[in-house]
């Protein structure tokens, strides 16, 4: 076979879980004598050693520029990146087998293009389940509810659900998938993984008992917290051991801190000597440290299929795993390790207390672990079985569309004289034989609108009083007689394959409703806009799915009330609302197949967009039975949405404000303070100066042009002795105070501030005094921009 692995990790190069599991799999493969292909991003000229022999690297390809800026995230478009790249290897190589992680969707273009459009039809396309970010987002405390974040969920389900084929290494994995994507024919095969049994392992007595170690990155999901926990409870009662934590810092930080640094905080102070965080080991290390340890605790909140849990019983370690996940598939409790509760740090603290006092027990462990990881572990097992897996894949069945159903295009149409003979030809100009034009005159009042509409020839004519966009729409769905139902607005335009396209998806697909396609903006402006689809989560205040111009099944008009006439625009994302609520499934064509005219004076822009709050909490309400459930992450997704857009309104309205200081050496720019300031109404600057036994001047800086500045105060103080050096105000004077750059004094105004106008980029107010020798400075500014 020539089998193909996509994966942004390679064990040698990044680390990683997926990284090990890729890097042992091209092994096996190759050394089964099949032909091997990595399609990374990963590997360039500085690590291209660390690849095995005739391993063929494939590298991602970048995205186009054309086609850039359409993407919900960063793995959507890397995945528009693994699909171009293997439909260009596909075409210069014969390849039967492709394996993608279901891991942030980098198979998801590629499963999508196959299960619609027949793109890669000769090829097997497989996922791999390792641990997806749905469930890292129930196991992971350190969490970033985002948009994007969900997007790339909703590709991971995507791919295991409409995939050839799934495999996951454990039942727990395949057990998650199943009961949330409804996918029941999971194989299970386990990670190969190239272990050494070659050297005996050390008994017990010779072993490291009073060292116990935690093994894995520091990182919440693998229940660093509950191993500290439990080591704290433990050294209460025997000051004696000693607890280490060996692997790399992966979480992100937490509020500014390091997970090292908020788990160290935990520790009370007498045993911070006890608890030692080791950090990485090289893995040439590894085996070494593992054959003298004892034992080995992995508290995970989850775990798929932990290749440290093998490697530490391959060693003879006497493994405590979490009962959450796949470990608890590798190890039988009393015999081969102990599995524990991950969110008990209190027993698990007691088991380590029990075994320390039962050398024989931990014996008898030791060699059962031994023998199970070696069963777990054949290569030339597993290796069949990754083969067993790539051959057994039922072929699908795609239409050959000998009969080609009628398709009725309806197009609304009001005072659009100028681009509709455009869609028309559009439409005329398609490859699908079988059309139905409907055009409906929604009460047109321009003469050259009316005009237009009574020279038509070749299409079904509905007029109607002008009642808006929706009952045109609808008005013209009742009078057309196609099995699929396509509206098209007057000034958009399709490209001649889509519905070809899309026909044929929706018949080699009856579980779907309706398919949309990538959209191409132009006019205003030329932007591509490739949707994800529909993501629950998302579609109630987010469209993540197509534009208007959808195909649709006739019968889903029959079995909804159509488009809601009461909304004078997002109807169609009403609809698609609506869809969901019957239980009808939609898809996307991964091509652009639809142009969509962008233009200030169209609705969207100058109806939607004044009330698109309006409309959007309508439809919310109107649809509240459908993402009640989501409530929770739709509620931490709006904070998010709401706290951003937020901080950009305030960014947008601040400026920067500078402080230098210094003597006769020059200003400190290491040193200056760098503040912001929101440039409305009358503003109050305050800050200390590091110290500095020189400084003599003080000067600020604005970084605004082109403005005048009224100072209403200007003051120093010593902050030690809070005693005020220098005060300039109205009541005072203003003398001692310059200016520099491109400021200069104008004049005082009515209520005796000082007006500075700023003739550029860099004006400056300068103090400048011996009185601040010596002092550790707080300096005060207040002003205002007129």
């Amino acid at each position: 076979m020539n089998i193909v692995y996509v994966s942004r990790e390679f064990g040698p190069i990044t680390g990683g879980g997926i990284g090990t599991y890729v890097a042992n799999a091209c092994r096996a493969m190759l050394e089964r004598g099949h032909k091997v292909f990595l399609l990374t991003d990963c590997v360039n000229a500085s690590n291209h050693h660390k690849l095995p022999e005739n391993l063929h690297v494939v590298e991602t390809l970048p995205m186009p520029a054309e086609k850039q800026g359409g993407c919900f995230s960063a793995n959507h478009e890397y995945s528009h990146r693994v699909f171009f790249t293997l439909q260009e290897l596909c075409r210069n190589e014969t390849i039967n087998v492709v394996e993608f992680p279901e891991y942030c969707g980098e198979g998801f273009v590629c499963i999508r293009s196959k299960r619609l459009m027949r793109t890669f039809a000769d090829q097997h396309l497989v996922v791999k389940c390792h641990t997806p970010l749905s469930l890292l987002e129930t196991i992971n405390e350190d969490r970033e509810f985002a948009a994007w974040v969900v997007c790339d969920m909703e590709m991971e389900d995507y791919c295991v659900r409409n995939a050839d084929k799934v495999t996951s290494p454990s039942q727990s994995l395949a057990d998650y998938f199943s009961d949330r994507v409804g996918r029941n024919d999971i194989s299970i095969c386990p990670y190969p993984l190239y272990l050494d049994f070659s050297e005996p392992t050390l008994p017990m007595a010779k072993r490291d008992l009073k060292t116990i170690r935690f093994f894995g990155s520091i990182q919440v999901r693998k229940g660093v917290d509950v191993f500290v926990r439990a080591a704290v409870e433990v050294l209460e009662k025997r000051p004696d051991l000693q607890f280490e934590l060996v692997g790399v810092e992966r979480n992100a930080h937490f509020f500014n801190r390091t997970y090292t640094e908020v788990l160290q905080s935990t520790i009370p102070e007498k045993m911070l000597n006890r608890i030692q965080f080791r950090g990485g080991v090289p893995y040439d290390q590894v085996d070494r440290l593992l054959s003298e340890t004892g034992i080995i605790v992995l508290p995970s909140r989850w775990e798929n299929w932990a290749n440290a849990c093998l490697e530490s019983m391959s060693k003879g370690c006497v493994v405590l795993a979490s009962r959450s996940g796949g470990m608890s598939e590798m190890i039988e409790t009393d015999h081969s390790g102990m599995v524990i509760d991950p969110k008990n740090a209190s027993a698990l603290a007691g088991l380590l207390l029990e075994l320390l006092e039962d050398e024989s027990r931990l014996q008898r462990i030791s060699n059962a672990a031994v023998a199970r990881a070696r069963e777990l572990t054949h290569p030339t097992t597993t290796a069949l079985r990754m083969e067993a897996n790539y051959t057994a894949v039922k072929e699908r069945s795609f239409s050959d569309q000998n009969d080609k159903p009628l398709v009725s295009v309806v197009i609304p149409f009001f005072n659009q004289a100028t681009t509709l003979s455009e869609t028309l030809e559009s439409v005329r100009s398609s490859n699908y034989p079988e059309l139905e034009i409907v055009v409906v005159n929604d009460g047109s009042t321009s003469p050259a609108a009316k005009r237009c509409f009574d020279s038509l020839e070749g299409v079904v004519k509905v007029e109607q009083c002008n009642r808006g966009l929706s009952a045109a729409r609808n008005a013209g769905i009742r009078a057309s007689k196609g099995k699929y139902v396509l509206p098209l607005d007057s000034d958009d335009l399709l490209h001649p394959e889509y519905l070809n396209k899309a026909v044929t998806a929706l018949e080699s697909c009856p579980d779907l409703g309706y398919v949309s396609c990538y959209t191409r903006n132009f006019g205003a402006f030329d932007t591509p806009y490739y949707p994800i689809g529909y993501v629950s989560k998302l579609m109630p205040y987010l469209n993540t799915s197509g534009k208007c111009t959808n195909l649709y099944r006739r019968e889903l008009f029959n079995i909804t009330e159509g488009y809601d006439e009461c909304m004078n625009s997002y109807e169609d994302w009403d609809f698609l609302l609506t869809l969901e609520d019957a239980g009808v499934e939609g898809d996307i064509l991964p091509e652009e197949l639809f142009y969509y005219r962008r233009n200030f004076a169209s609705m969207v822009f100058s109806t939607a967009n004044p009330i698109r709050a309006n409309l959007i909490q309508y439809m919310m309400l109107k649809h509240r039975k459908s993402w009640a459930s989501h409530s929770e992450m739709i509620a931490l997704l709006l904070v998010r949405l709401w706290k951003e857009a937020e901080m950009r309104e305030e960014s947008s309205n601040t400026e920067e404000f500078r402080v230098y200081f210094g003597g006769d050496d020059g200003l400190s720019e290491k040193g200056s303070k760098e503040m912001h300031y929101i440039k409305f109404g009358r503003v109050q600057i305050e800050c200390t100066l590091p110290f500095d036994p020189k400084t003599h001047t003080v000067r600020f800086d604005f970084a605004v042009s082109e403005m005048r500045i009224l100072i209403h105060r200007v003051w120093i103080k010593d902050l030690l002795s809070e005693r005020l050096l220098l005060e300039f105000d109205s009541e005072k004077s203003w003398e001692g105070l310059d200016v520099a750059g491109t400021a200069m004094i104008e004049s005082g105004d009515d209520a005796g501030s000082l007006c500075i106008r700023s003739t550029g980029v860099d004006p400056q107010v300068i103090v400048q005094s011996n009185l601040l020798l010596g002092a550790e400075l707080q300096v005060g500014f207040e002003f205002e921009i007129v």
